[in-house]
């Protein structure tokens, strides 16, 4: 079966007891269970941050904007693409993702400003539907094998001239990507270098910032953040 990925992500250590790469079925699981601790019940920290620093290099207006997030989840981050009055779309495996989400931004959802699509998102047909996509930790929950799928499909969603947002968790350049390959589960940490050489074909990179460690992190793994800014410069 194919590995997909739809969540934020988590480090799910002795879950899987056997050779496999963690599935589709897996995350479905875990969100009928109710089992999602990597749902920080809130925003990220650093989306408003991240959102301001590309309303001030895109020097455009927000509102109408259509923007697509994949491995939505609950779409907690939505409230701030929402709030600007833009058009959302949450992409999720999960049909308990959707639920919540859907009722948290009922009004939102009545007004066709809140959409949410449960399913295979590769199986989705968006292309150069949308202006901006919002990557919250996604691209390290895939597979190294998935990653150019997963990077061509955001290149498809955008218009040309279209932003790709992203808080991706990394590791660090001395570390041997040898290890990731191996894992059986998520996260699949990429360097910051990994990153550039794979989205680079497609993507300008416009702004890079790391994101300070937190002290009370209450991520059951230890990794680097940062906030970045890219821009769609071929279909």
């Amino acid at each position: 079966m194919m590995m997909v990925y739809f969540g934020s992500v988590i480090n799910m250590d002795g879950y899987l007891e056997r050779s496999q790469y963690f599935t589709s079925d897996d995350w479905l699981n875990l969100w009928r269970e109710g089992s999602t601790p990597w749902d920080l019940e809130g925003s990220h920290s650093h989306s408003a941050k991240l959102w301001q620093f590309w309303q001030e290099v895109s020097q455009q207006k927000p509102d109408g904007l259509s923007v697509v997030m994949p491995g939505a989840g609950r779409a907690h981050d939505a409230e701030i693409f929402l709030s600007a009055g833009c058009q959302v779309t949450a992409l999720d495996l999960s049909a308990e993702a959707a639920h919540d989400a859907t009722s948290k931004y009922e009004v939102f959802y009545h007004q066709g400003l809140f959409d949410y699509r449960v399913g295979d998102m590769f199986a989705l047909d968006l292309k150069e539907s949308a202006d901006l996509i919002f990557d919250r930790a996604v691209l390290c929950a895939f597979h190294r094998d998935l990653r150019e799928q997963y990077r061509d499909f955001c290149c498809q969603c955008l218009k040309v001239g279209g932003w790709f947002l992203s808080l991706p968790f990394s590791r660090e350049e001395s570390t041997s990507p040898q290890d990731d390959h191996e894992k059986l589960q998520p996260p699949y940490f990429l360097s910051a270098s990994e990153i550039f050489t794979l989205m680079s074909e497609h993507f300008h990179l416009i702004m890079m910032e790391a994101i300070p460690s937190q002290a009370d992190n209450s991520l059951p793994f230890q990794s680097s953040e940062s906030m970045m800014i890219w821009q769609k410069i071929s279909p």
